[in-house]
């Protein structure tokens, strides 16, 4: 389990998604639940979970775009919970632009390996007499919500080597941080429809976007 001051993985699979009671919180892993809570009801943790919940469930329907749009918005979740200790849905102009800092410089202990599971299963399976699933899952430990990459020459003299390659330093393409304006200004504008918040989207207020992406030219 990790703390409060560690970052997590919140939404599972594209299909584990789908298998969600929308409804309410009865389908979620105890895990999630108890990392959320471990924060003060202040952050408004479960309201904010619950917002991002619903922005994906919007775009539910197409596996790559679920996939591209829970990486921002579960960064941004995160962020506002462990690094601003605000809640999401309070966020204004300076918070945005405070997280594209961020988003361009996280923190070392954000960027691990790309793992393909984001949770690990333990436990014993489904039982002899019953058909209950009695696994239960936990983060998967080197999970982190930004990756870095290792250039295939790196690769191939790790092999030979014997040796772990080298990481590379985490850089965003610019392409990446228009993804993130549009992924994110999009989930505000969600939560203004769906009656969520009456503040100005923080990131569609973000004035000269244009700077962001010139700190990332030549990535």
């Amino acid at each position: 389990m990790a703390s409060a001051g560690s970052p997590f993985p919140l939404f599972e699979t594209y299909d584990r998604f789908q298998e969600l009671n929308h409804s309410n919180l009865s389908a979620e892993q105890p895990s999630v639940l108890e990392f959320l809570k471990s924060f003060p009801d202040a952050l408004q943790p479960i309201e904010g979970y619950l917002a991002v919940r619903s922005f994906l469930r919007s775009y539910g329907g197409n596996q790559a775009t679920f996939n591209s749009y829970r990486t921002h918005v579960e960064r941004m979740l995160l962020w506002c919970l462990i690094l601003a200790k605000k809640p999401l849905l309070e966020m204004k102009r300076q918070d945005g632009e405070r997280f594209m800092e961020f988003c361009i410089k996280p923190p070392a202990e954000w960027i691990g390996p790309i793992v393909k599971a984001r949770f690990k299963r333990i436990g014993g399976r489904k039982t002899k007499d019953t058909d209950t699933d009695t696994d239960t899952y936990i983060a998967n430990p080197q999970w982190r919500p930004f990756f870095y990459t290792t250039t295939k020459r790196s690769v191939k003299i790790a092999n030979e080597t014997l040796r772990e390659a080298e990481p590379q330093s985490h850089k965003l393409a610019q392409d990446t941080i228009a993804q993130i304006f549009a992924v994110c200004g999009s989930f505000f504008q969600f939560c203004t429809d769906e009656g969520l918040t009456e503040r100005v989207n923080p990131i569609r207020a973000i004035k000269q976007k244009s700077r962001y992406k010139q700190r990332v030219s030549g990535s």
